[in-house]
């Protein structure tokens, strides 16, 4: 009489404990990355009356119940939109890496930002977020070791010298043989200044037009000069592209250009012709950052160019499920989950990011609440069990009556 008693106990901690898990639930469930868990029961050790024979089943009683297990559930969130380029929805499987004054932890939550230092930091908790840095060339190495991940303030991205000009437009037909237009036409040199030259078109017969490049101080620039011939459909005929080489100053390299005249024509309208340079960059400042869905860390700045500063990094598991939960949406490895595999980058074999998302929680709530109306009406039937033994206890006791 005494197991049922017991076991009505174990029934009701064993009911109790599926409440604490729904209830943890139900309160993350606007948790970002939150990834609900599950309990499974098994039976205790039962007590045998009588064993088994050749002819005869064994005679067991069983004592009770008792949690085997509290599984975390893995399955995809949802994805919701936020617009912040640095939150990044996980979309298959992975953990972000992060390093928690020394030691690694994982989430699933990244949702991430820039400190007052440029290091890319778990908004949460201020963790670092570990992945593979570019080099000065915004190549990326993954599987190298894994370092954090910086965008410095006021990083610089360095200026190019154009390597060319193209000219496109239209010359007027109409002007007389010796007549000149002029045009201006910007380039900029290997330290990121920019130098006005002058490029001036003389008609020298119905087909033939002779150009030449002045520099700022008005000075015809040496060997600077040619002819374009144009077809009688008044496009450029092939032989009119050159190459020069302009002498700046002893601060910065001579200027190598290619001239594309290819672009030009000849028509009885008015002199529109222009130049392009190409290649050219001025020196620019880090402006914003954005992580695309590769994890590639990028870099956008004041010079409308862009550089690859590094790659974020996705662990993957043996066994995610024996991950060790540490609070703040954080987990940690342990024997049960196996090392964190970190070789591959995010895409080969593992998921990829969805930048400008969050993965919100995978709680189902009618599910959650189904649940809780089968411990709770559980919970009743055990402590009936109790109540019943209680009462068929009395019965004994006033035997004695």
């Amino acid at each position: 009489m005494m197991r049922s008693l017991y076991a009505g106990v174990a029934g009701m901690r064993s009911q109790q404990t599926l409440m604490d898990v729904i209830g943890g639930n139900i309160a993350n469930v606007g948790t970002i990355g939150y990834k609900a868990a599950r309990v499974s029961f098994e039976d205790m050790l039962n007590e045998t009356l009588r064993i088994g024979s050749a002819k005869t089943n064994p005679v067991q009683v069983g004592t009770g119940v008792q949690v085997g297990a509290i599984t975390t559930m893995y399955n995809q969130g949802s994805l919701q939109s936020t617009g912040n380029d640095l939150d990044l929805c996980i979309a298959g499987k992975g953990f972000l890496v992060l390093d928690n004054q020394g030691e690694r932890c994982y989430t699933r939550a990244a949702s991430l930002s820039l400190n007052n230092q440029g290091w890319l930091v778990h908004t949460s908790t201020g963790n670092s977020v570990l992945g593979w840095p570019a080099a000065a060339d915004g190549s990326v190495r993954p599987g190298a070791r894994l370092q954090a991940l910086r965008a410095r303030p006021g990083e610089s991205s360095p200026a190019c010298a154009s390597t060319g000009i193209e000219f496109s437009g239209a010359l007027d037909a109409q002007l007389a043989d010796g007549e000149t237009a002029t045009r201006d036409v910007n380039v900029i040199d290997s330290i990121g200044r920019y130098h006005t030259f002058v490029v001036s078109y003389t008609r020298n017969s119905p087909t033939q037009w002779d150009w030449s490049l002045e520099d700022e101080a008005g000075n015809a620039i040496a060997g600077a000069n040619g002819t374009i011939t144009f077809n009688a459909d008044g496009t450029v005929a092939a032989g009119a592209n050159a190459n020069v080489t302009i002498p700046i100053d002893d601060r910065a390299a001579d200027l190598a250009l290619a001239l594309d005249f290819g672009a030009l024509v000849q028509t009885g309208s008015d002199t529109s012709a222009s130049g392009q340079q190409v290649g050219g960059v001025a020196a620019g400042t880090l402006r914003d950052v954005a992580v695309d869905e590769f994890g590639y860390l990028t870099g956008v700045f004041s010079n409308g160019t862009t550089r690859v500063l590094g790659q974020l990094a996705l662990a993957v598991f043996h066994n995610q499920e024996g991950l060790t939960r540490m609070g703040s949406n954080l987990f940690m490895e342990n024997i049960s989950s196996g090392s964190a595999d970190t070789d591959g980058p995010p895409g080969t074999g593992r998921g990829k990011f969805s930048p400008g998302a969050l993965e919100m929680s995978n709680v189902d709530l009618s599910q959650e609440f189904v649940s809780m109306i089968v411990s709770q009406r559980a919970f009743q039937a055990n402590s009936r069990i109790v109540t019943t033994t209680d009462e068929l206890l009395q019965e004994v006791v006033n035997l004695k009556r």
